[in-house]
């Protein structure tokens, strides 16, 4: 009897610690969560020097642009805890912060689609199969249908 009680608590205290351990772990960077969704899209598609060196293009100044817009969020953060600890929020400042985020989406979307469209047409049909059956396994995944 002792030997169980001695046994759950010791496991309780072994499960509170590794996920305290887990829990507080450093998040991947967003450079590496790019980095393995390329990986995870591509490892398959036995792509050439072509495809690949258009595929590191897109991440580096996919990466180069998504610090921009980082910085930007982190401000429009900061903008609301300032506006939230005033007496009265500015609302016409926050419009304008927020502006500004949708302004730097709206010109990251064409450059992600034009940018899709240049290593699409570098892709074999063999490679857009592919390519097609791992977006429809990830949809399934994560339960986008």
């Amino acid at each position: 009897m002792l030997n169980k009680r001695l046994f759950v608590v010791f496991f309780c205290v072994f499960l509170s610690i590794a996920l305290i351990t887990v829990g507080c772990r450093r998040h991947a960077s967003t450079g590496d969560k790019v980095g393995r969704m390329i990986h995870y899209l591509t490892d398959d598609l036995s792509l050439t020097a072509e495809q690949e060196d258009i595929l590191q293009n897109f991440k580096s100044d996919l990466l180069e642009r998504l610090k921009k817009v980082k910085a930007t969020h982190r401000a429009l953060r900061n903008e609301v805890l300032e506006q939230i600890k005033s007496d009265v929020m500015d609302q016409d400042k926050l419009k304008t912060e927020v502006s500004f985020v949708r302004s730097e989406m709206d010109e990251m979307i064409p450059f992600v689609i034009s940018n899709m469209a240049e290593f699409h047409q570098t892709l074999t049909t063999e490679q857009k199969g592919l390519l097609v059956e791992k977006i429809e396994g990830l949809r399934k995944l994560h339960g986008c249908d």
